[in-house]
C-alpha cells in the first residue's frame, strides 16, 4: 500500500494522463498539478515512467479491491464472473474510450507499464481462478481445463476482446459468450 501523499500524485497522474496522453504530459505538469515541486515528485518518482507505471498498477488494484468487496452479493459463479469482469475489463475499456488520447494509453501501457499490466492480469486471474475452483467445488465437479488454465485462458482472451470491441456492449457479449464456454453460466 502507497503512502496517501503518493496515491495522490497517482491519481492526479491518471487524470493527466487520461486528458493529455502519456506523451505530451512532463513531470512538471504532473508535480504542478499535485501541488508539489519538481523535486519533490522525483522523491516518490524517478521518471514519468514509473508514474505512469503505477498509475496503471494502482488502476487494477483499486478494481481487483472492488470486485472482491463485491463478490459476496453476487449470488451464482456465473453472476460472480460476469461481476469482476464488468469491474476489471469493461468498466476500463469505457474509461480509456472516454479518453480522447485512448490509443495512445494503450500502447503505452504495453511499452513503459507492462510490468504493472501483466500484474494486474495475473491478479484478475486468481480472483477468475478462485471462482471456477468454487464452483466446481460446490458442483462436486472438475473443471476441463483446471481452474487455473481457465482463468488464464479468460484472462488472455478479454485482453484481446478488448483489441476487438469497438464499444462496452459489445466487449459485454463477447464476456457473456466467453463464460458460457466455460460451463459455468447457469440457464435462465
Amino acid at each position: 500500500m502507497r503512502d496517501q501523499k503518493a496515491r495522490g500524485i497517482i491519481a492526479v497522474a491518471r487524470d493527466i494522463f487520461a486528458r493529455h496522453g502519456y506523451r505530451r504530459v512532463n513531470m512538471k505538469e504532473i508535480a504542478e498539478a499535485a501541488g508539489i515541486s519538481r523535486p519533490g515528485l522525483y522523491l516518490y518518482f524517478k521518471t514519468k515512467e514509473e508514474v505512469f507505471s503505477a498509475a496503471v498498477a494502482q488502476l487494477a488494484e483499486d478494481a481487483i479491491g472492488r470486485i472482491q468487496s463485491g463478490l459476496p452479493r453476487q449470488n451464482t459463479a456465473e453472476d460472480k464472473l460476469l461481476y469482476a469482469f464488468e469491474i476489471f475489463a469493461v468498466e476500463i475499456f469505457d474509461l480509456t474510450l472516454q479518453s480522447p488520447e485512448a490509443k495512445e494509453l494503450s500502447e503505452c501501457s504495453f511499452e513503459f507499464a507492462r510490468t504493472a499490466l501483466d500484474e494486474g492480469y495475473r491478479q484478475f486471474e486468481a480472483v477468475l481462478c478462485a471462482i471456477l475452483k468454487a464452483h466446481a467445488k460446490s458442483r462436486g465437479s472438475r473443471l476441463v481445463p483446471p481452474a487455473e488454465r481457465m482463468a488464464h485462458l479468460m484472462g488472455s482472451a478479454v485482453r484481446g476482446f478488448k483489441l476487438e470491441a469497438r464499444n462496452a456492449g459489445e466487449l459485454r457479449g463477447m464476456i457473456r459468450d466467453l463464460i458460457k464456454m466455460t460451463g459455468v453460466a447457469e440457464s435462465r
